[in-house]
């Protein structure tokens, strides 16, 4: 294991404490138009409760989309070429993707930095997008999280040159440093 989020319990009870808000408020919409057809319910109420159920609905979604893209634990292989990436499904599973390595986006792809409190999961080979938390989060295993995520460069924009680690060589960190413009001298 080289990351973990002991937050993903509670992530997970949402999840589906969602699905269970949303069961409930669905469950009850048809006594209600039973009672509404009956004439023993206004108008008002029946389009009330239908509003709210439908207002459920559209949060189940909007939560889960988010909560899905949570990564709740990631390990790297004994060969070191294999990630395996734990999230949660809509139903607040969980779910095990494993990436290659070499498809990662190293921190200095995405454009993140160390301190940034959510960083991004990204594959060269999809636009698909997960996030992790260096803040709410730990990294277990250091050297195993830098060779996957290639702290070289954040390394780099965070200290002086002369203290990068012996692990972070030149040609190694120098591929990612931003392109400078010369800027003309102001008069």
């Amino acid at each position: 294991m080289i990351y973990h989020l002991p937050h993903i319990k509670l992530i997970r009870a949402i999840s589906r404490l969602k699905l269970l808000q949303t069961g409930i408020t669905l469950a009850i919409l048809p006594p209600v138009y039973y009672f509404y057809l009956s004439g023993e319910l206004s108008y008002f109420l029946a389009t009330y409760s239908t509003g709210i159920a439908v207002l459920a609905g559209v949060m189940l979604y909007t939560a889960s989309h988010f909560l899905r893209k949570v990564v709740g634990m990631m390990y790297l292989d004994s060969t070191q070429s294999t990630l395996k990436v734990s999230h949660l499904t809509f139903w607040g599973r969980r779910h095990d993707v494993f990436l290659p390595v070499t498809d990662v986006m190293t921190l200095g792809d995405t454009g993140d930095a160390l301190t940034e409190t959510v960083l991004r999961l990204k594959r060269y080979s999809t636009a698909e997008t997960m996030y992790f938390s260096l803040s709410y989060g730990r990294i277990v295993d250091k050297q195993a999280f830098e060779k996957v995520f290639d702290l070289c460069y954040v390394m780099h924009s965070l200290t002086m040159l002369s203290v990068l680690p012996p692990s972070c060589y030149l040609f190694s960190w120098l591929r990612y440093l931003p392109a400078t413009t010369a800027q003309p001298d102001a008069p």
